[in-house]
């Protein structure tokens, strides 16, 4: 089947690549912005359409990969083109299939493909796109075709219930986006020891490379350890008094969202969660000072 892309930004440009690296039919590319879709025409070795319909009557696969406020707006242009037996995607990480209203009773089939990375660059991200686990949720009429088109280029296939996907996207976000915010704080923490920022982040940097690669290797409770998982209450104490105390420059004038009794109460909340993992590790230990502790 022949896949089509409304839609020419980084996450379209790196699909389309992607697919004819690996031996895909690729029609080529829609977008409001020309100059986008002729890019991604020569970037692929494909063709760019002149229009939605085009796109819709030439390829039996139509991937909308444009902004999310934007993908309900584009169906329901497609809507007014016959649509029979086509398969409509999106990529949202938020979005459901459920964005596709009605598409049973156009006799067309929607799904929520999306690949489980950070997408990037136009140019360079679909090199990268073979580590990418993929998840998907919709009609379960194609749902095989769908994931034997992503699991046939070497990928692991997911399928996720629909009511989930704003859990699963909140997943995403914390283990990406929500570590440079945490990141930060440790950063900004050494800054008012002393450090400059750029002297902070790489005096962290093997600790965050080694707990990371830990983590993925061996699994967090292998990889855990610190004064939580030692049960070292005294140290864990001092740590929340002091960012509860800390003197440094006012937040405001560091230009910190997070006042200092905000970040101790992250740092207790995220040991709360890290007792969780010591307590799997260590079952024989008793954490219950630890635990009123964190309470």
């Amino acid at each position: 089947m022949k896949i089509g892309f409304i839609g020419a930004g980084k996450v379209g440009c790196s699909l389309g690549k992607y697919f004819v690296q690996h031996g895909k039919e690729v029609g080529g590319y829609f977008s409001k912005n020309l100059q986008n879709a002729v890019w991604a025409k020569e970037f692929t070795k494909t063709k760019h359409y002149q229009s939605l319909e085009d796109v819709i009557a030439d390829n039996e696969v139509v991937f909308l990969t444009v902004p999310d406020r934007e993908i309900a707006n584009v169906w329901s242009q497609l809507k007014q083109f016959p649509l029979q037996q086509k398969i409509i995607c999106h990529c949202s990480g938020s979005l459901s299939s459920a964005v596709f209203s009605d598409i049973s009773r156009m006799e067309a089939y929607g799904y929520s493909v999306h690949p489980l990375f950070a997408v990037n660059s136009k140019e360079n991200s679909y090199k990268e796109l073979s580590q990418a686990i993929f998840t998907i949720d919709g009609s379960p009429d194609k749902a095989e075709f769908v994931m034997q088109m992503l699991t046939s280029c070497g990928n692991k296939v997911l399928q996720i219930p629909g009511e989930k996907k704003t859990l699963y996207h909140a997943a995403a976000v914390t283990a990406s986006n929500l570590v440079n915010g945490l990141l930060y704080m440790a950063q900004e923490m050494l800054v008012d020891c002393g450090f400059h920022s750029q002297d902070a982040l790489e005096a962290l940097s093997p600790l965050i490379r080694g707990n990371v690669d830990k983590a993925l290797s061996v699994g967090l409770c292998e990889a855990l350890t610190g004064p939580v998982e030692r049960n070292d209450t005294t140290t864990v104490g001092a740590h929340m008094e002091m960012l509860s105390d800390r003197n440094g420059m006012a937040a405001a004038e560091r230009h910190v969202l997070i006042p200092e009794s905000d970040q101790a109460q992250i740092y207790r909340l995220l040991s709360a969660q890290v007792l969780e993992i010591a307590r799997e590790k260590h079952k024989d230990r008793d954490y219950k000072e630890m635990e009123e502790l964190l309470r």
